[in-house]
């Protein structure tokens, strides 16, 4: 995954994306490596003050400010929306990565179990395939 700045580029409004965050406040303090920030949400596009002054008068959005607008504490046109209740200011990441594509993964289809698709890497499957050939060989020697 490739790191990228704020400053650089901004994500696609409504992508999920992993962020880091620049505030300390949810970092884990027994992580071996350090107190590390991230966490996945949705980019949300908001009003810059510029933008809210071009709108005619008659439009809601004029006076109607929503928490990815410049307004208050946000002191950027966007904001980062966590799953449930949770979101942070659009100043509070310093850079993001974009989240792969299943395909991307290099995940591979290994099998069924209890009704479910399993999907590994393809070593993860190789030794997968190369332990059910050991036991098939196994039981064939019983």
């Amino acid at each position: 995954m490739k790191k990228i700045s704020v400053k650089d580029r901004l994500p696609r409004d409504k992508q999920y994306v992993l962020v880091h965050l620049t505030l300390n406040n949810w970092g884990d303090s027994d992580d071996p490596e350090g107190d590390r920030y991230y966490t996945v949400v949705k980019f949300v596009k908001g009003l810059s003050e510029e933008d809210r002054k071009k709108l005619p008068h008659d439009d809601p959005n004029k006076y109607l400010f929503k928490g990815a607008d410049v307004f208050g504490n946000n002191q950027v046109p966007y904001y980062w929306r966590e799953f449930g209740p949770g979101s942070y200011f659009g100043q509070e990441v310093d850079f993001w990565f974009e989240l792969p594509k299943s395909d991307e993964q290099g995940l591979v289809f290994t099998g069924c179990f209890e009704g479910k698709e399993i999907y590994a890497t393809s070593e993860v499957k190789d030794v997968i395939d190369h332990l059910q050939g050991e036991i098939k060989y196994l039981r064939g020697r019983s």
